[in-house]
């Protein structure tokens, strides 16, 4: 503890000091910048072995000479890079999905540019043996393959389930695949309106009603929790609506949920309940809940987990069935650019000034350089090297001829 100063002066304490060590630097970590047949452009991709870059950039390509570089890299003990991959004229391959109407509800782009994406097909599922509420939800399945005719195959595949539009929801297909999936990037369709009302429907009812309680509980448009419990069970429909109508004033709710007379699809009827939200749009639903209480939502099959239907509002655009559909808009390769790609803008932080993002690299490589003319050449080195001066890193460079 600190000694006690009773006088005016200076004084000198010794205080313990333990061992400070001096972490280590990475001094192998290559960058390389260059034409690729796919990936993301002008984004520095962290790879860790060949296999990596096979699957970010697609491998060995005659058209790529970077391609080799890193190959070789990785090949002579290299365990760390960075990869840029510039080109011209690339596209990614692109899909439009439909609902029922048919409106454009999705655009779905492959994750990078390149004639990969031309092999990879979308299958939409709303099969009630694959969804789980196929009334609200869908599945996406995505696959990617090789090869032409009898020699196609299977590369990867990825699914995602129980979809849906609300973009308030857990579930909601643009979060969902783009956190998640290596081969597509979804957006939903600009101006979708929704102007449903999301709602519950049980089965059938047959009277008189067997119930072990009188409760049915749930959920309104995702953040209203409501519970009734009729003082008596009901012995026809009629009645059963009344009664639940009239708690629901009791409590304050019949502004958000109304019961009524329905048939199984929550069209016009008069042999099943339906409950529906007082709300419109993309979070309008009614959810009922499963547990130890709503003996009657049992008995009257309300609730998904009592066989019931639950239609939410943004089902109203959800995309329509398609089965392994190819993109309508292909994709392309590209080809090699000149210095104005490999140079890139650093504004932009594009070709080679992508590693502007990089934390730390220590050797840089742009394999393409000697195949520019001299004054394409000259301007690549010099802002290459300027760049490997400011990120105190090496830069390898053939030696300019004669």
């Amino acid at each position: 503890m600190p000694s006690p100063l009773t006088y005016p002066g200076v004084y000198i304490e010794e205080v313990p000091s333990g061992v400070r060590s001096i972490a280590g630097v990475a001094t192998s970590i290559a960058a390389f910048v260059g034409y690729t047949r796919q990936g993301i452009p002008d984004k520095a991709v962290h790879i860790t072995s060949f296999a990596d870059f096979e699957r970010s950039h697609g491998g060995l390509d005659r058209e790529s000479p970077v391609s080799y570089a890193v190959q070789q890299f990785f090949l002579n003990g290299g365990s760390e890079a960075y990869v840029v991959r510039v080109a011209t004229g690339a596209a990614a391959a692109g899909w439009e999905l439909q609902d029922d109407g048919p409106t454009s509800v999705l655009n779905i782009m492959a994750a990078s540019p390149g004639s990969w994406g031309n092999q990879v097909k979308l299958t939409v599922e709303r099969d009630p043996d694959k969804v789980r509420n196929p009334d609200s939800e869908f599945n996406l399945l995505v696959q990617q393959f090789s090869g032409q005719g009898s020699k196609e195959r299977l590369v990867t595949q990825e699914i995602h389930r129980n979809l849906n539009l609300n973009s308030r929801s857990a579930n909601y297909v643009v979060s969902v695949v783009n956190d998640a999936s290596r081969l597509i990037r979804v957006e939903r369709g600009a101006g979708l309106t929704f102007d449903q009302k999301g709602f519950a429907v049980g089965k059938e009812i047959t009277f008189p009603l067997v119930v072990t309680d009188n409760i049915i509980a749930g959920t309104i448009d995702g953040n209203t929790p409501f519970r009734i419990e009729l003082d008596t069970t009901p012995g026809n429909i009629d009645d059963l609506v009344d009664a639940i109508n009239n708690k629901l004033g009791d409590a304050g709710l019949d502004t958000k949920l109304q019961a009524t007379k329905s048939a199984a699809d929550g069209s016009l009827g008069d042999s099943h309940l339906k409950l529906e939200s007082q709300t419109v749009g993309e979070t309008s639903s009614v959810t009922i809940a499963a547990g130890a209480f709503g003996g009657l939502a049992r008995a009257i099959g309300l609730g998904l987990a009592n066989g019931g239907r639950e239609f939410t509002g943004d089902a109203q655009h959800h995309p329509a069935e398609i089965t392994a559909q190819l993109p309508a808009t292909k994709g392309a390769d590209g080809s090699k650019g000149g210095s104005t790609e490999l140079l890139g803008s650093e504004a932009d932080k594009s070709g080679i000034y992508a590693l502007r993002d990089v934390d730390l690299f220590n050797l840089l490589s742009i394999p393409e350089t000697r195949d520019l003319p001299d004054s394409e050449a000259d301007a690549v080195i010099a802002a290459a090297a300027s760049l490997c001066e400011a990120e105190r890193a090496f830069y390898l460079v053939d030696a300019p001829s004669g």
